[in-house]
C-alpha cells in the first residue's frame, strides 16, 4: 500500500480520497491510499498528483503543461 498526502489551495473531491482537511487559510491536505494498481494508473490520481505538483511551485511557474 502507498500513502501520499497532497496539498493544493482549494476544497476538491476526487474518488479515491480517504480524507481531506483544511489545515490553514487556503490549504487543504488530501491523504491517499493507492490500495491497487488500477488505483496507482488512474486518470483522477495523476490529475490530483500534477495538481499537488503545480501548487507547491512558485507562482510564476504554475500552469505547467504536460
Amino acid at each position: 500500500m502507498l500513502y501520499l498526502n497532497v496539498n493544493l489551495d482549494h476544497r476538491e473531491d476526487f474518488p479515491g480520497i480517504h480524507r481531506i482537511a483544511q489545515v490553514g487559510p487556503g490549504r487543504w491536505n488530501r491523504n491517499v491510499e493507492v490500495k491497487s494498481l488500477e488505483t496507482a494508473k488512474s486518470r483522477w490520481l495523476g490529475e490530483l498528483i500534477k495538481k499537488g505538483f503545480e501548487f507547491s511551485l512558485p507562482v510564476a511557474d504554475r500552469g505547467i503543461r504536460s
